[in-house]
């Protein structure tokens, strides 16, 4: 059977809060007015709801409502209490923004997969349409943006100092997904816990970096442009050009490995022939030259830190030694237990 098309379903201009809206109409009315045929079943049980708890003066009406429908009453009470308290609500309304479902969302807040189902339904219904970007830019991005979007006791609140009351957390949740969010809300990674000391000074490292980072993306988004720092914005932009055109370049195609095995070289003086005799005639290494066979790694440094070496100099390869039998076997021998270990 099909589903009769209702008003909502399509309608461009419906903002997140309709539900809410639908019942704050209906029970501000004295008395409170009745449902139609063509409110939806979250609209009938909240306007109970909200009339049951407006009308209850004591703790056991209230723990009634509770314990019939206890989803309702914690959404309700997180809507309640954004005013003053609103980080619950910016985080749950982001996570939705993240596409995680109800029991994720849940056992991050501490709460009932029932109360995300429940505020997302009727305080913040945007899951049939989080593919549809522009609705959500218009009706959802754009407001968190606004100061107007703040609690009146808020807005003069620093942006930049409480990241989850601006809009930065609720775009890069949507267009970043659970993973980002997670750094945005925590500033921190999701990585193994530090085992030693020895890591110690990396992770503090990492995660100095990476808090920069985070801080200098949500000041990009919500910094405003004006006469004083437009300037300054296109000297940026020409940098960022200009890195671009050096990531293009042939050396910058090269993998990782490639790249650090080329800075490794470009800093190893290396030469031969004539430019290597050039390079090594004014250095304790330039007698060395003309032995018969090349220093060993440990005589070159030694030789390069004023050390002699206590050896006669090679000027003709001895004669090649014969190894015994017996030798041979037991070279053979150890090579095989070790390929079979």
């Amino acid at each position: 059977m099909t589903k009769p098309l209702s008003y909502q379903d399509f309608n461009p201009f419906r903002r997140p809060t309709w539900r809410l809206e639908r019942v704050l109409h209906l029970v501000d009315q004295q008395p409170p007015a009745r449902c139609t045929k063509d409110d939806d079943r979250y609209v009938r049980q909240a306007r109970t709801f909200w009339c049951r708890h407006r009308a209850a003066q004591s703790e056991s009406a209230k723990n009634k409502l509770f314990r019939e429908n206890p989803g309702l009453f914690y959404a309700y009470e997180i809507h309640e209490r954004s005013a003053e308290e609103p980080e619950t609500a910016y985080l749950l309304q982001a996570r939705i923004l993240a596409r995680q479902d109800d029991a994720t969302i849940a056992s991050y807040l501490a709460t009932l997969p029932q109360t995300v189902d429940w505020y997302e339904k009727v305080f913040f219904n945007v899951r049939d349409r989080l593919d549809q970007r522009d609705w959500i830019t218009k009706h959802v991005l754009v407001p968190a943006f606004l100061q107007q979007a703040l609690p009146a006791k808020l807005q003069q609140v620093d942006s930049l100092a409480r990241p989850f009351l601006d809009g930065t957390l609720k775009l890069f949740a949507y267009f970043g997904g659970p993973v980002v969010l997670d750094v945005m809300i925590s500033g921190f990674e999701q990585r193994p816990l530090v085992d030693s000391n020895e890591n110690l000074a990396a992770w503090l490292d990492e995660q100095w970096s990476l808090a920069i980072r985070r801080r200098s993306y949500q000041s990009a988004l919500s910094c405003p442009i004006n006469k004083f720092n437009v300037m300054d914005l296109f000297s940026v932009h020409a940098q960022i050009i200009s890195l671009a055109q050096r990531e293009d370049s042939p050396s910058q195609q090269r993998t990782l490995l490639e790249r650090h095995i080329q800075s490794l070289l470009d800093d190893l003086p290396f030469a031969t022939g004539t430019a290597g005799v050039k390079m090594v005639e004014a250095t304790p290494l330039a007698s060395y030259e003309e032995e018969a066979a090349e220093l060993r790694d440990q005589e070159l440094f030694a030789v390069q830190h004023g050390q002699s070496l206590r050896r006669e100099r090679l000027t003709s390869l001895p004669p090649p030694r014969r190894r015994s039998t017996a030798a041979v076997q037991e070279e053979h021998h150890a090579r095989n237990t070790e390929s079979s270990g």
